[in-house]
């Protein structure tokens, strides 16, 4: 039994390092005190965005964004926003902020970086942060700017059904998506692994997100009978149920860009 379970951990750990050569994501989630709103946003978008959008110049990461999480808001939510740092090579991951002191120095010349992280510090509590590895995605081709809305799913799935969430979201998930996507409903769809921390205490192991180009498109209602061009009743009720035998929805939440970087410059990408 353990050399079986060993294997299958194995298995899983094979296919995390293939998604390595798709895209990485480090996501920090940031609760911030009442009332301090203002001062948070203050140091994410105009001290930690210019050294990120230095570090994209660079060549060193793909894109920062910063995303407002609303709900459940309040006092007692866990988190308040989230920053998400994308990166193209698991490589970059060995030296990420390396080099905090000078491009610090460059982007905020006769500013105190002791200073900076103090305040960095009184504006928000770190609540924790994660690794993904992305897995697939699909987006509209036509879509030429950020996606603004996200619905962000964890879903906590056991170790021996990995393989089969991947199967069952690509037959039977996909298809409906990239038809919401040509028809205007949605700009794309991500499916991504959770890499660290890794384990089964871990509320969920696999996050989907579908994408949303702005307000208008994330709650633009399909017209009725739109599914019924793409599955028979029957096809719906099969994929209905192999999902409740494959997953668990842990959460579901609504993400609101705030702000990202610009792209790197044509020679650095």
């Amino acid at each position: 039994m353990r050399i079986t379970k060993f294997l299958v951990l194995a298995a899983m750990l094979l296919s995390i390092t293939a998604a390595a050569q798709q895209r990485i994501a480090l996501v920090d989630y940031m609760k911030v005190p009442e009332g301090g709103e203002g001062e948070y946003l203050e140091v994410e978008q105009k001290i930690w965005k210019a050294m990120h959008q230095e570090w994209v110049n660079q060549g060193k990461l793909e894109s920062w964004s910063l995303w407002r999480i609303p709900f459940p808001g309040g006092t007692d939510a866990e988190y308040h926003y989230a920053t998400v740092q994308i990166y193209t090579d698991p490589a970059q991951l060995g030296n990420v902020m390396s080099d905090m002191n000078a491009v610090f120095t460059k982007v905020h010349p006769g500013k105190n970086l002791d200073e900076f992280a103090k305040r960095t510090m009184a504006s928000r509590d770190l609540v924790k942060s994660q690794r993904f590895w992305s897995w697939k995605s699909f987006f509209d081709p036509k879509l030429d700017a950020p996606t603004k809305y996200l619905t962000v799913v964890g879903f906590y799935i056991e170790m021996d059904k990995w393989n089969a969430y991947q199967e069952m979201e690509t037959k039977h998930f996909h298809p409906t998506h990239q038809a919401e996507i040509n028809a205007g409903f949605r700009a794309g769809w991500e499916g991504w692994q959770l890499d660290r921390p890794f384990g089964m205490d871990q509320p969920y192991q696999f996050v989907a997100v579908d994408h949303y180009k702005d307000w208008n498109q994330y709650i633009k209602q399909k017209p009725e009978g739109f599914y019924d061009k793409l599955m028979s009743k029957e096809e719906y009720a099969k994929r209905d149920q192999l999902f409740f035998e494959t997953v668990r929805l842990v959460s579901l939440e609504e993400w609101r860009l705030v702000d990202i970087t610009a792209p790197a410059p044509a020679n650095k990408k």
